[in-house]
């Protein structure tokens, strides 16, 4: 079976390229045909089955038309998206493009639901959501939040986004890598985000 993840892949390392990066491994190793379609597209340095988006706007446009040409009817297509910031406006688009595979969407991060206060956004998810046949979302309260805006209970699934992996020494600096010890330096980077009720 043939599977495209669409979203960001390292480098940059952040929380969505991340969790694609450790997915589609996963899913090598499991024996899926994989394809990730990176939007990021930061350096060249991903592997080939990474197709990598380049140019402005309308080119990157032009390339997810080719791309989507070559994908059978019978894949999944897992898109990966944190606060619907760019899938409110191409998602329309991606769904005519994908309209004969199944589709899944996975939302990472607390910014989706802070920007369900937005009445555009609310009619973005509203329209585009019904089109997927799976949701994963990463905590109850995006769940309930669907829920509310009247999303099939049916389609939603509750999956923490976190998948481990061994430390890959690559993306360190020398400093941080393990002394003769054996030991190694805990470094800890981001910001406190308030608790959901």
């Amino acid at each position: 079976m043939k599977i495209v993840l669409i979203g960001g892949y390292p480098p940059p390392l952040g929380g969505i390229t991340v969790h694609i990066q450790r997915l589609a491994d996963f899913l090598l190793l499991e024996g899926y045909d994989v394809q990730v379609l990176d939007q990021t597209a930061y350096d060249g340095s991903q592997p080939d089955f990474v197709c990598s988006l380049q140019g402005g706007m309308v080119s990157k446009l032009f390339q997810v038309i080719h791309f989507s040409s070559g994908i059978s009817s019978k894949a999944v297509v897992h898109f990966h998206i944190a606060g619907m910031q760019t899938f409110r406006w191409v998602g329309l688009f991606l769904m005519i493009l994908f309209w004969r595979q199944r589709k899944i969407i996975t939302l990472h991060g607390s910014n989706f639901l802070s920007n369900l206060q937005y009445p555009f956004m609310r009619a973005s998810v509203s329209t585009l959501f019904p089109f997927m046949d799976a949701i994963v979302a990463v905590n109850i309260h995006q769940q309930e939040a669907l829920i509310q805006l009247g999303i099939s209970p049916e389609k939603l699934y509750v999956i923490p986004a976190f998948i481990a992996s061994p430390v890959n020494f690559k993306y360190l600096p020398p400093e941080l890598h393990p002394s003769q010890s054996g030991k190694i330096r805990v470094v800890i980077s981001g910001s406190l985000t308030p608790r959901f009720r």
